[in-house]
């Protein structure tokens, strides 16, 4: 059951879910864009910090959503990192107010109401295709109207909506043609991440496999791999998966299998990735070859031995399919 609430980052009216198993809060506030848990710790932090690095966790938490995490953890350290971070540029603040404005025009030349007049502290209920003042500023890491409606201007200067309104009244505001070419353009800019997403059997017999083969491959190749069995979370497992996935550089689906048959897991997770043309790469024990399905067999595989081939053949993969990651020496 949801009750009335405020936002735990900025103070605003938010609506609270009952969640007595755990030590925090699950707050839905349209200042912070949506959903997300706030551990009682960071709420105390969270009193310390000004607008500006309150807007940098705001900005987070909008990308955790956008990746697919449905309710992202705020901790004392998440807070410490928005501290520390830095602001998003004029550009990537532009860009992600296109970003939000397309999540209201699922058809092409929809008009968007613009209602700047609704109260800062006031919680209200929108249809599809209307949109707030709130709602803009966690989507632009903005903190003041004025702020805002510097980002509005350029986007409207530039071409890529239209906009009929003012700093302190309502409007209506478009996606342009050019605009929608803007978006493409950004969902095929060349992702930057040093994570790597290994998709496997999480097998007793794989222990040393990934111990000496898969994870010090990563590291050597300049990666932060990650497995899901090993991740922290409080999301559904699928979602959670879906996540990591859209977060990673590139995936590693190693398709090595058991007596009890394929793992139909690792072959969901790599077609996954490809939907999103994340780059996959293949590997298999030489024991498992002959058992692979017809639709990835096509495929070249990473054929392993032993863990020490399979680290020194991983690098070299790595290195020729996606090049060396943020953390190589």
């Amino acid at each position: 059951m949801n009750e009335n609430s405020t936002c735990a980052v900025w103070g605003t009216p938010a609506t609270e879910r009952h969640a007595p198993e755990r030590d925090g809060r699950c707050i839905e506030s349209a200042r912070t864009g949506g959903a997300y848990w706030v551990t009682r710790t960071a709420e105390t932090v969270l009193q310390e910090c000004d607008d500006r690095q309150k807007a940098r966790l705001t900005t987070w938490l909008v990308r955790q959503r956008r990746l697919g995490t449905l309710y992202p953890e705020i901790t004392s350290k998440t807070v410490d990192d928005a501290k520390n971070g830095r602001n998003q540029s004029i550009s990537d603040r532009a860009d992600n107010i296109l970003r939000y404005l397309e999540t209201k025009s699922e058809i092409v030349g929809t008009q968007i109401d613009y209602s700047i007049h609704i109260s800062f502290y006031e919680e209200v209920q929108l249809d599809d295709h209307e949109i707030t003042y709130l709602e803009l500023l966690s989507h632009s890491e903005c903190v003041s109207r004025n702020d805002l409606f510097f980002l509005i201007s350029s986007l409207k200067e530039r071409g890529l909506i239209e906009f009929d309104g003012s700093v302190n009244d309502v409007g209506v505001c478009m996606l342009t043609v050019e605009g929608y070419a803007k978006l493409a353009e950004l969902e095929n800019t060349y992702k930057v991440s040093s994570r790597a997403f290994v998709a496997m059997w999480f097998d007793a017999s794989m222990n040393e496999a990934w111990e000496r083969g898969f994870e010090p491959a990563m590291h050597e190749a300049g990666y932060d791999p990650v497995r899901i069995d090993r991740e922290e979370h409080v999301n559904k497992i699928d979602d959670q998966i879906i996540a990591e996935i859209r977060r990673a550089r590139f995936v590693v689906a190693d398709f090595t299998q058991g007596d009890d048959g394929a793992r139909g897991g690792v072959y969901y997770e790599a077609g996954f990735a490809h939907g999103l043309n994340v780059p996959v790469i293949f590997t298999c024990h030489n024991n498992s070859l002959d058992k692979l399905h017809f639709d990835t067999r096509q495929y070249n595989h990473v054929v392993w031995s032993d863990p020490e081939e399979l680290r020194e053949r991983l690098v070299n993969r790595i290195a020729a399919v996606v090049g060396d990651g943020p953390n190589k020496s």
